[in-house]
């Protein structure tokens, strides 16, 4: 069977599961297609048997070009075999069910909703507090494993899905707050220029090709931000920021997973 996954990331923490979801249906004998949704064609993604939507939670969401994405699924004829895997720091969130209903509405076959519990990024400006090593360690091991067991179930024709509805009004507002601070997110980024090595891996990483070269060969900003932080998480001198608060690397630290290299985006 050909079953391909499409995600996106940004730490690495989703990339590092589809990896993994990649190597459990290998092992089984299966084909696997892996894709960015960055910089896939939509037609190369859906030939498939089985496809796989892999991503990280962003405020009971998922990213703007999974969104994308899914919104063209929702007008695809050639309905397809889905599942659907978020993961977030808290373990809890109905987005993969949100998203299980529209697509099933549509006429899609949806098999599989599930959230892994995975380190968070989420300590922008805001939350200081860092996440051990050892809770890492704890998180991924508990989520390869759990994933190994979803991707059992799949190839065993087993249907689950996450309880809940897939919206509640504490959900609908994060999703509201988080589309009004996507708005802004432009006017937060700020470049330490001292710290900058002029290496120019946040340009070739932008996801949206919001960071541009100036004049004087230091970056700029545009106003397409998407908070994806990929740029805040692996610029190598923590040069970028996301508000003032954020220059103070060590109590806001960045979090890149460890098993992913820059080399893998673009």
């Amino acid at each position: 069977m050909k079953i391909n996954i499409v995600f996106f990331t940004s730490t690495g923490n989703t990339l590092y599961l589809a990896l993994r979801a990649k190597y459990f249906f290998e092992k089984a004998g299966h084909r696997i297609g892996l894709f960015d949704v960055v910089n896939s064609r939509y037609d190369e993604i859906i030939s498939c048997d089985a496809l796989g939507i892999f991503y990280p939670v962003w405020m009971s969401n998922m990213p703007d070009h999974l969104q994308v994405f899914c919104n063209l699924l929702l007008k695809e004829q050639n309905k397809k075999d889905l599942f659907i895997i978020g993961n977030c720091a808290t373990g809890a969130d109905t987005s993969p069910n949100f998203w299980k209903n529209k697509l099933i509405k549509s006429g899609h076959r949806v098999h599989y909703t599930a959230i892994l519990k995975m380190p968070s990024n989420c300590n922008i400006s805001v939350l200081a507090k860092d996440t051990s090593e050892s809770q890492i360690s704890d998180f991924k091991k508990d989520s390869v494993n759990k994933l190994q067991e979803i991707c059992k179930d799949l190839l065993s024709d087993v249907n689950k899905y996450l309880p809940g509805a897939g919206i509640s009004n504490l959900y609908a507002l994060q999703r509201f707050f988080f589309f009004l601070k996507n708005k802004f997110a432009y006017k937060y980024l700020r470049l330490v220029n001292h710290r900058c090595s002029r290496c120019y891996l946040c340009v070739r990483l932008c996801p949206v090709n919001n960071i541009k070269l100036g004049y004087d060969n230091f970056i700029s900003f545009g106003e397409k931000c998407i908070l994806c932080a990929k740029c805040f998480n692996f610029c190598p001198e923590k040069a970028i920021c996301i508000g003032k608060k954020s220059e103070d690397f060590q109590k806001y630290r960045r979090y890149v997973c460890k098993e992913v290299k820059p080399l893998f985006y673009r």
